[in-house]
């Protein structure tokens, strides 16, 4: 097997979320999902308050130095494909080409 899959973490303004929730659950994730190479999509909002995501949030960490990397921690969304290399560009720059709200991704 020479699946991939492609992990975004990210956080997200309250007064933005009812807005881009409906975007991504009605428009992006079903146009991602309709993509030849893509086998399925999902999406995760982290209940903070869970033992078990603390524990991992403990577990994995930050690497020293990363300052500058986002630190997205509330919602994930994970893209599964037949292959890594659909996951990359130029390939995967189609996924975000027909629209700009992508790009906050």
């Amino acid at each position: 097997m020479d699946q991939g899959i492609r992990i975004v973490w990210y956080d997200l303004p309250e007064e933005r979320k009812k807005d881009y929730m409906n975007w991504l659950h009605g428009e992006y994730l079903p146009s991602v999902q309709a993509r030849s190479g893509i086998l399925w999509v999902a999406h995760y909002e982290f209940i903070k308050t869970d033992k078990t995501h603390q524990r991992l949030s403990q577990f994995v960490g930050r690497p020293e130095g990363a300052d500058d990397l986002p630190t997205g921690s509330d919602f994930a969304i994970l893209i599964g494909a037949v292959s890594p290399h659909v996951l990359f560009k130029p390939i995967f720059d189609v996924l975000f080409a027909h629209d700009s709200r992508t790009m906050e991704l």
